[in-house]
């Protein structure tokens, strides 16, 4: 499968940025499940990996290990933001902040539970949670993302 090549500790920047030009609390859980939801979305669209960075399997649901510990450590540069260069990939883009958009008001409880229901992606991957800390599968997070998150979105075709 193909990638964009981004870093995941940029595209956690411009999602934490998003978020707060749009007004929507953000902590470490939610940043990692917008993270995850913009990876998915992404790449259910255009069958394309928005960062090199897998989703891992954690015990709270999908997580980013090395965004994680940036944004823990607080080590994040906001400065450097790939998504809103004007080369990049405008389609792209605009799912990013449809889906940060959709999801960013939503609670960082109700969006981990969310990634946890029967049939999600972690739950198929880590066995509802027998097998923590390995990768999610991105065949698994494409379908699901088609199936269950852009066939409910009514947004312009790419």
């Amino acid at each position: 499968m193909q990638d964009i090549n981004l870093d995941s500790i940029k595209v956690l920047a411009y999602i934490i940025k998003k978020c707060a030009a749009l007004g929507y609390d953000i902590n470490y859980t939610k940043a990692q499940k917008l993270l995850y939801c913009c990876y998915g979305t992404v790449l259910g669209q255009f069958e394309i990996r928005l960062c090199k960075e897998h989703p891992k399997a954690w015990q709270y649901g999908p997580a980013f290990p090395r965004a994680f510990r940036a944004h823990h450590k607080n080590d994040i540069d906001f400065t450097d933001d790939p998504i809103s260069k004007e080369n990049f990939n405008k389609a792209v883009k605009y799912v990013i902040d449809e889906t940060i958009k959709f999801f960013g008001n939503k609670s960082a409880s109700f969006l981990s539970s969310w990634t946890h229901i029967k049939g999600s992606p972690w739950s198929i991957c880590s066995n509802n949670g027998k097998h923590l800390y390995i990768d999610i599968d991105d065949e698994i997070i494409k379908q699901y993302f088609k199936n269950n998150v852009l066939d409910e979105y009514d947004g312009p075709e790419y």
